[in-house]
């Protein structure tokens, strides 16, 4: 399953039903969560981690990015639906 987190808000409420065989990507707000030093970084879970390059971007956060994160841009994310049948997006 893929899950679309878009802020640390949405990481919260769908973390609980993440599992190690999902892929995870941070979009919008939530990538700052791919940032090693930011304070809700830990609650990431074990699994497949992407990040929106476009909005780590606009965020310039680019150096920031841990290297357990691929980023993707978005036709990577169209790659990612559609290699998941199912999804689902967390605000």
């Amino acid at each position: 399953m893929l899950h679309i987190i878009q802020s640390e808000r949405g990481l919260r409420a769908a973390r609980p039903l993440i599992h190690s065989s999902d892929v995870v990507l941070l979009v919008e707000a939530a990538v700052y969560l791919a940032n090693p030093s930011h304070y809700a970084h830990a609650m990431l879970p074990s699994c497949s981690l992407y990040a929106l390059s476009e909005d780590v971007t606009a965020r310039g956060i680019m150096t920031l990015i841990s290297n357990k994160i691929q980023q993707v841009d978005f036709s990577g994310f169209v790659a990612l639906t559609e290699t998941h049948s199912q999804n689902a997006t967390w605000a």
